[in-house]
């Protein structure tokens, strides 16, 4: 009888605690794309226009350094790019001078066919989330199944 009622109070406590748990992890989820969402690239590559370097275009920057700096696996999309800074860029590229910024990195980026849009939800992410949401209560169910099989083999026959 005492088994029994430890068992079913251990089955509750996890039950309750695995449903905070999910609360809890779909919650963080939530924040984390709210948190994303129109975020449209890194900060520290809001100012970097990429290009293929075979359509590099080099020229003397005031200060005698390169007008780009070489970048492999550009933020995670398997081309490596050069990378301009602002300025650089729209006086090596006069073509983009007139653009907006917002204009200008739209088209750079759709030719190097990189999204700027951080707002979608890779298999990736996904797995690591359930992973991360699942994990832990399933874990402790079976410490708790395994805790009760072997306490239940001391006792007396």
């Amino acid at each position: 009888m005492a088994a029994t009622s430890i068992s079913r109070g251990f089955f509750r406590l996890w039950v309750v605690l695995s449903i905070v748990w999910v609360v809890a992890a779909v919650a963080d989820l939530a924040w984390s794309l709210h948190g994303r969402r129109g975020e449209w690239m890194p900060q520290t590559y809001r100012y970097a226009y990429p290009v293929d370097c075979r359509e590099a275009r080099v020229l003397p920057s005031e200060d005698g350094e390169g007008t780009y700096l070489f970048e492999k696996d550009f933020l995670g999309s398997g081309r490596d790019v050069c990378v301009y800074e602002e300025r650089e860029f729209r006086r090596a590229f006069p073509e983009y001078a007139a653009m907006t910024v917002e204009a200008a990195h739209l088209r750079v980026y759709s030719q190097l066919g990189i999204p700027l849009s951080n707002d979608h939800f890779t298999a990736k992410e996904a797995f690591g989330w359930l992973r991360y949401t699942l994990m832990p209560p399933l874990l402790v169910f079976l410490a708790v199944v395994a805790a009760l099989w072997v306490r239940r083999g001391f006792r007396p026959s």
